[in-house]
């Protein structure tokens, strides 16, 4: 993948500038809205997280604050990280099997060779 990017970029660099400026101005608008999407999900996070109740604190100290803001952190992250853990215990969990039914075999038969020479085991030195 960064082979055939490189070599866009080495075929690109041969072209004449018409061209350049053209992939220029692309590649530029492409790196633009990218920035401007992810931009505004987070804009759209930080809206939603203001309208969440505020967290009071008894006293203003900084310590008190920091308190607070580490519980708030480690009840979402633990919240997150159960979550994961729960998806990751039912993926390992999960177990595939595949059942051949003996007596339905005849619609297999013109898929099964019938007339397979024996392979010899060979030992190795």
């Amino acid at each position: 993948m960064i082979g055939k990017i490189s070599n866009f970029f080495a075929e690109l660099s041969e072209k004449d500038e018409p061209t350049k400026k053209v992939w220029l101005i692309a590649l530029t608008s492409l790196s633009m809205m990218i920035v401007l999407a992810f931009w505004g999900t987070n804009f759209n996070n930080t809206v939603k997280n203001l309208s969440q109740p505020v967290v009071e604190i008894e006293n203003d100290s900084f310590v008190a604050a920091m308190e607070t803001g580490a519980g708030v952190i480690y009840e979402r992250t633990g919240l997150k990280l159960s979550r994961v853990v729960d998806a990751i215990k039912t993926a390992v969990s999960k177990t595939n099997s595949i059942k051949i039914d003996k007596e339905n075999t005849e619609m297999y038969q013109p898929f099964i060779k019938k007339d397979l020479e024996e392979i010899s085991v060979k030992k190795l030195p």
